[in-house]
């Protein structure tokens, strides 16, 4: 009868190995005894294995065997804290009931019915595999992260080189439409209207040939001369058009790549005092041609053997000079474009367009040095 049987033993690990007195030994006397034990869930049943739970006692695993009950520890996992009841087994690995000292190996607890097995308390949900399990996750999630951005900083590259490269494709664009309008201007400005004189000239040799043989000749003689600056002209205008002088940093070297195919073997002396980069492009190219005329002028009308050019920055003006030791000529009688002479005209025309000033000083054998002066408003 159920109700005569003694109450279960609460033991633990330490009472069922450890004799009365302190030695390490198991306990044949609970043997075949009703005993109760608490503790954590360390392993489950194997489905193929002898149906043995792992409880942890006292740090030790104490097996518990549910063979003859299978459904004893439905809803228990790993970490549960249980009370185990059950009847203690002393297992040796060769039971003989004759043998005077029998070696128990081990002992077990064998649960009876499920009710035997109490669950006192649930793992928590934060383990430590649930922990790396998150931060596996966060460092995948992070991993992903800076692969998108990696991927994102790679396109945003991409696409602002593309913007840069069409800035740059526009820009040139724009280049070569002012260079080509530019060309134009100077074109419609300087030949054109040459030209146009020299069309003029012949005409009028044309009504004089009959009455005037002098003044056809003059008319024939400035049209003559009228070509040779059309043919000056343009030939400047083309060289303008290949060379890349605007790209110099130095503008002393700028000026010497300019005057070298025009002042042959005339010394120079340039001492231009002005960073390029405190000078438009436009700026530039107009200083460039003005000192180009005037010192082809010297050469080619004053025979002269040294030219000097200087230029600097005075307060809220650019100056600059150009200046030779040729044969010098009356300022108030030089020759105009009515004389078949357009090169100081020219010049003129274009310091009138850069808002400037132009000086001349020259005498009879003494050379000439005429002196620009431009607002620096104008280099913008």
């Amino acid at each position: 009868d159920g109700a005569d049987e003694p109450p279960p033993v609460e033991a633990t690990v330490k009472m069922l190995t450890t004799t009365p007195w302190g030695k390490r030994a198991l306990q044949p006397d609970y043997h075949g005894k009703a005993i109760r034990m608490t503790g954590q869930v360390r392993s489950l049943p194997e489905p193929d294995g002898n149906g043995r739970l792992g409880l942890e006692c006292d740090r030790q695993i104490v097996p518990v065997d549910a063979s003859s009950c299978p459904g004893a520890f439905e809803g228990v996992e790993i970490g549960c804290t249980l009370q185990v009841t059950g009847i203690c087994i002393m297992e040796t690995d060769n039971w003989r009931p004759n043998a005077p000292f029998p070696h128990i190996e081990r002992f077990a607890i064998v649960v009876r019915t499920p009710d035997d097995v109490l669950v006192l308390a649930r793992p928590p949900w934060w383990t430590p595999g649930r922990l790396m399990a998150v931060i596996g996750t966060l460092l995948a999630a992070l991993f992903g992260i800076f692969a998108w951005n990696r991927m994102l900083n790679r396109r945003v590259e991409l696409r602002g080189q593309e913007l840069a490269d069409e800035k740059l494709a526009h820009v040139a664009s724009d280049l070569k439409v002012y260079e080509r309008t530019r060309l134009a201007v100077e074109l419609h400005d300087s030949i054109s209207q040459n030209l146009t004189g020299v069309s003029l000239a012949i005409r009028a040799a044309n009504r004089l040939a009959d009455s005037d043989q002098a003044g056809m000749r003059k008319s024939l003689d400035l049209a003559a001369k009228t070509l040779d600056s059309c043919r000056d002209e343009l030939r400047n205008c083309l060289w303008d058009l290949r060379n890349q002088t605007l790209e110099e940093n130095d503008m002393d070297e700028a000026i010497r790549q300019t005057l070298a195919p025009h002042v042959g073997d005339a010394n120079l002396a340039i001492r231009f005092n002005v960073p390029r980069e405190r000078l438009s492009d436009n700026t530039a190219h107009s200083i460039l041609h003005i000192i180009r005329e005037l010192a082809s002028n010297a050469v080619r009308h004053g025979n002269a053997t040294e030219i000097k050019v200087a230029g600097a920055l005075e307060r809220d003006r650019l100056l600059f000079s150009v200046s030779d030791n040729g044969c010098g000529f009356d300022p108030d009688r030089r020759p105009t474009v009515a004389d078949g002479h357009f090169g100081l005209q020219g010049v003129q025309d274009r310091v009138d367009s850069l808002e400037g000033d132009m000086t001349i000083q020259s005498a009879a054998g003494k050379g000439a040095k005429i002196t620009i002066s431009i607002k620096t408003s104008s280099q913008a």
